[in-house]
C-alpha cells in the first residue's frame, strides 16, 4: 500500500472518481508487469533472459548544437 502512495497518489493530482480508477490501473499494470522485483533478481516478471527484441526501425541520432 506504501508504495502506491508513494509512487503514485502523492504524484499525481485527482480529478475524480474514474481518473483515480484509471491512474490505479495503470499503476497496477507497470507494478504487476514492468517493475523490477527483488524475488526475481531485479527483472519484471515478464522477463526473459532467452528473448532479444529487434527494433523495426533503423535509429537516427542527431547532435544538437545549441
Amino acid at each position: 500500500m506504501r508504495s502506491v502512495r508513494a509512487e503514485c497518489t502523492d504524484q499525481i493530482l485527482i480529478y475524480g472518481e474514474q481518473h483515480a480508477r484509471t491512474v490505479l490501473r495503470d499503476y497496477e499494470d507497470h507494478f504487476d508487469r514492468h517493475r523490477p522485483h527483488q524475488s526475481l533478481d531485479q527483472h519484471p516478471p515478464d522477463y526473459s533472459a532467452t528473448l532479444i527484441l529487434m527494433m523495426a526501425a533503423t535509429l537516427v541520432v542527431r547532435l544538437v548544437v545549441v
